[in-house]
């Protein structure tokens, strides 16, 4: 999953932009703060084949690992996240029905502020677009950093 952003207020969304390992791949999700059952939690929001090789939704963290920095630019560890639940249509893998979301809820002492403007307006022709995230582009899936690409939007 490619990501746009826009600078609000001064900010971008690059943190909240996480990384998604598997046995059979990486891939990028987009990170969200939520409220559940008056917890405070977040839902990670990707592409279904990004976790294609997991089958066992109950124990979605025995199956990936998720690449998320605090705000000092750390690493958060595993053992920090807690309370994992994923979510897919479970019907098939169509490209209509490609998404999932991961729930997961991170220790009080973590050090993280995430970006919540959404932008809802419309892209004008010609106006400068940045993606980031972990594309599969290499041969066999290798790579393992951040790219941000930038590009034009374009009218048909």
């Amino acid at each position: 999953m490619m990501r746009n952003y826009n600078v609000t207020g001064g900010q971008m969304i690059e943190r909240n932009i996480v990384r998604i390992e598997s046995l059979d791949g990486m891939g990028t999700g987009l990170i969200y703060p939520c409220c559940h059952e008056n917890r405070k939690g977040y839902i990670i929001f990707t592409n279904r084949h990004v976790l294609e090789g997991v089958s066992d939704m109950q124990n979605i963290k025995e199956h990936i690992q998720i690449v998320i920095y605090d705000d000092f630019g750390k690493e958060i560890s595993d053992t920090k996240m807690k309370n994992w639940d994923c979510y897919w249509n479970k019907s098939n893998l169509e490209y209509q029905n490609d998404i999932a979301a991961i729930y997961l809820e991170l220790e009080e002492d973590v050090v993280f502020h995430l970006e919540t403007v959404v932008e809802l307006n419309e892209l004008d022709n010609r106006t400068s677009v940045f993606m980031e995230g972990y594309p599969g582009v290499m041969s066999n899936d290798d790579i393992n950093r951040r790219i941000q690409l930038e590009g034009l939007s374009k009218s048909l």
